[in-house]
C-alpha cells in the first residue's frame, strides 16, 4: 500500500491521501498484455464493426448510425432494432469461450444443460459443436501458449 495524494497542490498528509495498492498492478499488467494478443485477433474477426477497444475507435460514429437508422425506420413506419454489444464486458461473460474454447467442464456443461431442460439430442449436438469448433484466437493466429495462457487468466 502506498499514500497517493487525493489533491494535488495540498501537501501529503492523513487528509489529502488515498491508497494506492501496488499489488494489484502486476496482476493488471499480465492482464493488460494478455488482452493485447487477443485484440488484434477479435477486432478481426469483427470485420471493421467494432469501434471500442480499438486504437481511434469511440462510439460517436456507431451512436451517430444508429439515431439514423431508428430515426429512419421511425419516418417509414417500420420496426427496427439495435442490437449494442460491449465487446469489454462480453470478453468477461461469454467471449472467452468462442475465443479461447471451452472453459466450463464438460460435465459441470451436461448438468446446465440438464437444468434448462434441453432435450439430450438437443444437448449432445450443442456439446459437439462446443467440443469441435474452431476458436476466435485459433482462427485468426494467435498462438497456443498465448490461447493457453488467456483461457487460464
Amino acid at each position: 500500500m502506498a499514500p497517493a495524494p487525493r489533491k494535488s497542490r495540498l501537501p501529503l498528509s492523513l487528509q489529502n491521501a488515498r491508497g494506492v495498492l501496488c499489488s494489484s498492478v502486476p496482476g493488471k499488467l499480465y492482464g493488460r498484455c494478455l488482452r493485447a494478443q487477443a485484440v488484434k485477433a477479435l477486432a478481426d474477426e469483427c470485420g471493421g464493426r467494432q469501434f471500442g477497444a480499438v486504437p481511434g475507435g469511440g462510439i460517436d460514429v456507431p451512436s451517430m448510425a444508429a439515431h439514423l437508422f431508428m430515426e429512419s425506420a421511425a419516418l417509414r413506419c417500420r420496426a427496427a432494432a439495435i442490437v449494442f454489444m460491449d465487446v469489454k464486458g462480453a470478453f468477461y461473460s461469454i467471449l472467452p469461450e468462442l475465443a479461447v474454447g471451452p472453459l466450463l467442464a464438460q460435465d459441470k456443461r451436461r448438468q446446465l444443460f440438464r437444468n434448462l431442460g434441453m432435450s439430450q439430442a438437443a444437448a449432445d449436438s450443442l456439446e459437439h459443436t462446443i467440443e469441435n469448433a474452431d476458436t476466435i484466437l485459433q482462427r485468426r493466429g494467435v498462438s497456443p501458449q498465448w490461447r493457453s495462457a488467456l483461457a487460464d487468466w
